[in-house]
Order: C-alpha cells, then sequence, then structure tokens
C-alpha cells in the first residue's frame, strides 16, 4: 500500500477568522469628543434644545438620514476585511472618519430653525450651528 500525505494550506482562512472576530468586537462611536467643556455644552443644547434655544439635531439627524449609506459601507468594508483588502481596525477607522464627515456636513447645512435677527447681527452669520467652527471640529470619531 502507498504512503498517503496530507498538507494543510491555510490560503488565508486564519487572517479571515481572525480579523472579522476583531471587527465583530470593535465600535465606532462618533459625536463631540471635547473635554467636557463649553463645546459639549453647546451641542448638548442645540442637538435637544432648551426653553430659549430651539432643537437642532444634527448628531441624531445625521445617522438617521444616513443610516442606508452607513449600512452599506458597513458592507463593504466586511467584504474588503474578508477579502484580505484590508484589516478590522483599518475598516471601523474609515467607517468612523466617514460618518464623522457626515455629521460635520450635517451642522453646515442646517438652516431651521434659523437664528434670531439679534443673534445673526452677534454673529454676523445666519448658519444656526457655526459660529466660530469650533463645535464642527470637535466631531469626531473614537473606534474601541
Amino acid at each position: 500500500m502507498g504512503r498517503s500525505e496530507f498538507r494543510d494550506k491555510d490560503r488565508g482562512w486564519k487572517r479571515i477568522k481572525r480579523e472579522t472576530k476583531a471587527l465583530t468586537r470593535k465600535a465606532v462611536k462618533v459625536g463631540i469628543q471635547s473635554d467636557g467643556g463649553d463645546v459639549l455644552n453647546r451641542a448638548f443644547f442645540n442637538e435637544f434644545g432648551t426653553s430659549t434655544i430651539p432643537a437642532r439635531p444634527f448628531i441624531s439627524t445625521a445617522f438617521d438620514e444616513n443610516r442606508d449609506d452607513l449600512h452599506k459601507m458597513k458592507g463593504r468594508l466586511w467584504d474588503g476585511v474578508i477579502q484580505g483588502k484590508i484589516n478590522a481596525a483599518r475598516a471601523a477607522a474609515l467607517l468612523g472618519e466617514h460618518h464623522q464627515n457626515q455629521v460635520r456636513e450635517k451642522i453646515t447645512s442646517i438652516d431651521t430653525p434659523p437664528n434670531a435677527e439679534s443673534t445673526i447681527r452677534m454673529k454676523g452669520s445666519s448658519n444656526p450651528l457655526i459660529d466660530t467652527g469650533q463645535m464642527r471640529s470637535a466631531v469626531r470619531y473614537e473606534v474601541e
């Protein structure tokens, strides 16, 4: 009887298992990443409103308006990880950066409810959520 030989050729399966497991353990958060001071307060008051400031939700609205896009991107990134084109860390970072830009764009595009005339005179601008740009630039993503 002849001798049989067995060779175990991985062909990337171990990498796929490792990276998909790593990806399922990652969470991407997008929001105001600040020291908890004035920027965070302004973002909170604009997102939810106060007795004197009308709500101008930009974080929740950006997510709701882009839910399908984010779901599709997540699928493309998942495929990229499986195909070995990117690793889990890069996929999570790309998703975070993409949604960070969506939230920042939402801050720029909101125009209702409009600012009071006195606020427009004080700021020199009618954009309700942009004065110095500090809040917009405080929107960042974090991968856990």
